[in-house]
């Protein structure tokens, strides 16, 4: 009767540790609510990656506007973090870091490049007033 016992629990216990729901691996992008806005993290990594070869950027030039960014972005992040600027001194002090990464990429960019950028520089920021106003 034990040996009966023992063997009945081994098997219910087999069947039942190994009986799972089925799961289906789905597609994360087409459940993520990313795709529903228009400024998409993946569509502006595209576009960014898209006008970048348009540039048709040298690998130096690649990698030292990469340093400018990172650069940019560390000065902007100190002068965001720190409680002792007012907000009218951080914007001044952000138009003052953004005209300075400007004149930098304008020396590093040939002059074709650089009209290109400035032409997408223009074309971002008439869409970032559009969104304002439709807001």
């Amino acid at each position: 009767m034990r040996k009966f016992s023992l063997m009945a629990f081994l098997i219910a216990t087999s069947i039942f540790g190994t009986a799972q729901i089925k799961r289906i691996p789905t597609d994360n992008k087409a459940n993520s609510d990313s795709s529903k806005h228009a400024f998409s993290t993946d569509s502006s990594i595209l576009n960014r990656n898209v006008f970048l070869k348009e540039l048709k950027l040298t690998r130096e030039q690649q990698l030292k506007l990469k340093e400018i960014k990172n650069a940019t972005s560390d000065s902007i992040d100190r002068i965001n973090n720190d409680p002792g600027i007012n907000e009218k001194d951080k914007k001044l002090s952000f138009r003052k870091i953004r005209m300075q990464e400007l004149q930098t990429i304008k020396t590093l960019l040939s002059p074709e490049q650089f009209e290109k950028f400035k032409a997408r520089l223009g074309d971002k920021r008439k869409m970032t007033i559009k969104g304002k106003q439709t807001e």
